[in-house]
């Protein structure tokens, strides 16, 4: 494509995001290229990305992929400038074998898909208060109770080959007390299988006791946070701190990105595929995200256990919706510190 050499007055932003490099391209109005770097994605690379931008037109609107992943850094860094940040679809892989792929045309894709489907495209989460805080947390809990749940099949498997004597007096012994009869021993030489046995029991046993002191100490963070960030959440029938908490990473800091309620049934499960264009954005399992399927399925069950065990309809689902979100919404907004405070000014000023 030919670009444009001269200054223009405005322009749209467009990057491939990428763990080591930023592609950006600049178009103008009717989609020619003005100008194409490639910048680092450090935090000097993200202000030389934008200062390069700005010494060529007025930039007011970007579409960047990746705004949940490697593209979050410039993302925040493009909404502290006044920016309007778009979240842009990857492209499918099927179109871009037929037609080669390479990041500079990533990147113009982005730049157009901003200009033509601006109005259907969605700001990214903001990443930066609470919610924030809480998806973090969980991330390092679900972690925690994998490996919680490896150690004791582990056990549970060290048993079943172990020495007879060593197995005949744990076999049938619970988790609970394995792990507390285990942890007790003495470190001793591994001489033999036994004693080699025994270590390696004692090592899991107390390796589980570790994970269950973390786990709880996780729990109580985000049950904390949840707490402060969605109180009238938490205190409807059938809503517990896992799934308050599952519901307001769905919604994120700037809730608003949810047009409707409708939006948050796509996400969740009950409402038709052509509402998720309204949400507007990827739940990636490889960064964190949790996908909320079924969440809205178990508060139903909760809330309709009166009918011993009828079905749930979807559409009490879909109202179920429209009553979560106008509870989490004004919640997800307290920010954990000015900064936040700071960039949420700029974002209303800029939506002004």
């Amino acid at each position: 494509m030919q670009t444009i050499a001269c200054t223009v007055e405005e322009v749209v932003l467009g990057v491939d995001t990428h763990l080591k490099t930023h592609t950006a391209v600049l178009v103008d109005l009717l989609g020619r290229q003005v100008d194409a770097e490639t910048f680092a994605t450090t935090k000097r690379g993200n202000e030389a990305l934008i200062l390069w931008a700005q010494r060529r037109g007025t930039v007011k609107r970007a579409g960047v992929e990746g705004t949940g992943s490697y593209g979050v850094a410039l993302a925040r860094r493009l909404s502290l400038e006044g920016i309007r940040v778009f979240e842009v679809t990857r492209p499918k892989r099927k179109r871009a074998r037929h037609r080669g792929k390479n990041d500079l045309r990533d990147a113009l894709a982005a730049a157009a898909s901003v200009l033509a489907d601006g109005h259907e495209l969605a700001a990214p989460k903001s990443r930066d208060g609470i919610v924030e805080a809480i998806r973090v947390l969980r991330i390092a809990r679900a972690s925690a109770v994998k490996s919680r749940t490896q150690t004791i099949l582990q056990l549970r498997n060290l048993i079943l080959t172990a020495p007879e004597d060593l197995r005949e007096a744990l076999r049938d012994v619970s988790a609970k007390q394995l792990v507390a009869h285990c942890a007790r021993w003495h470190r001793r030489d591994p001489h033999g299988a036994l004693q080699a046995t025994r270590q390696a029991l004692r090592s899991l046993a107390r390796r589980h006791q570790v994970l269950d002191a973390e786990i709880a100490e996780l729990d109580a963070d985000i049950l904390r946070l949840t707490r402060q960030a969605a109180p009238r959440l938490l205190a409807q029938p059938g809503i517990g701190p896992e799934t308050a908490a599952r519901l307001l990473i769905v919604a994120g800091d700037n809730p608003g990105r949810l047009r409707s309620d409708a939006a948050l049934a796509a996400l969740c499960g009950v409402q038709s595929v052509a509402h998720v264009r309204e949400i507007g954005c990827r739940l990636d399992d490889a960064f964190g995200e949790e996908e909320p399927d079924g969440e809205l399925e178990i508060v139903a069950g909760r809330s309709h256990r009166h009918t011993h065990g009828c079905a749930v309809q979807p559409d009490f689902q879909r109202f179920l919706c429209h009553h979560v979100i106008e509870l989490a919404a004004p919640c997800a907004r307290v920010p954990l510190d000015n900064r936040c405070r700071q960039q949420r000014m700029v974002h209303r000023a800029r939506a002004r």
